[in-house]
């Protein structure tokens, strides 16, 4: 059965169901549908970001989290990708300046944000 991808605190990010056959519909929701909170892209440049081990990755997450708390529910980290000297982070913010001072609370870089309008999947072609 498809359940729908939620954020950290429960808010749908997408929904997921099923078209004609098996196949997976995906249809994602503009930020008007999400409420509030926009949807950023985070470019974080940390040199050996890849090669960090399960238990720096959980620190880091804590950090990240304590911070989140703190800074109430106008933000949320939706998850993040990690490459060889960058990370990637998708979050959900009232406002660009959260996300910067996020960054400079939790140490870690800002190095590019950038807003997203919409979103899309291989399947959104087939929505209805």
């Amino acid at each position: 059965m498809w359940r729908n991808h939620r954020t950290a605190r429960g808010r749908p990010l997408f929904s997921a169901g099923r078209s004609r056959g098996r196949r997976a519909v995906f249809w994602f929701h503009n930020a008007k549908e999400r409420g509030a909170l926009k949807l950023f892209v985070i470019e974080r440049e940390i040199p050996g970001a890849g090669s960090m081990d399960r238990e720096q990755y959980r620190e880091a997450a804590r950090r990240s989290d304590e911070v989140l708390n703190r800074l109430g529910p106008d933000i949320e980290w939706v998850e993040s990708f990690v490459g060889d000297d960058k990370v990637y982070c998708l979050y959900r913010a009232a406002d660009e300046g959260l996300i910067h001072r996020h960054a400079e609370m939790s140490g870690f870089p800002a190095s590019r944000v950038t807003g997203i309008r919409t979103m899309m999947h291989p399947a959104t072609g087939s929505r209805p």
